[in-house]
């Protein structure tokens, strides 16, 4: 599974360099349905997630996340996608591992050296879809 986050130029440039962890976009589009082609999306979603984003932020609300107002501004062209696991380790360079089902494996000594805390986005989407999954098989 995929999950990306969506910026515009602006967005992008306004994280300092040291603070991007040098994590970069995957892709770069001149428009939401060109970024949609190349990151896999159904036809006109992610065209349709933007456009009530911006309606929203123009407005300074964000009914869907909660987003400060201050933080919110309408998103313009080009955009670009992240892939939010860019910016994780894979398990052999850090403090845990992962077994069947996404457990989690401490390793004595080591505290998740170099993991960054702000790509559990990903990580929260990812497994907790295959914990509803495998608790629904259950029910």
């Amino acid at each position: 599974m995929n999950v990306w986050v969506v910026v515009d130029e602006q967005a992008f440039e306004e994280v300092p360099e040291q603070q991007r962890w040098g994590v970069r976009p995957t892709h770069v589009a001149e428009t939401a349905e060109e970024l949609e082609r190349l990151i896999g999306t159904p036809p006109g979603a992610l065209a349709a997630t933007l456009t009530r984003y911006n309606e929203f932020a123009s407005r300074a609300e964000d009914p869907d996340f909660h987003k400060a107002a201050r933080r919110l501004r309408p998103l313009r062209d080009p955009l670009a996608a992240i892939d939010v696991r860019t910016g994780m380790r894979p398990p052999a360079e850090s403090g845990d591992r992962r077994g069947t089902g996404a457990s989690v494996f401490t390793l004595g000594g080591l505290h998740g050296e170099g993991y960054i805390s702000g790509t559990s986005l990903g990580e929260g989407t990812y497994f907790g879809r295959r914990a509803g999954r495998a608790a629904a098989r259950t029910a």
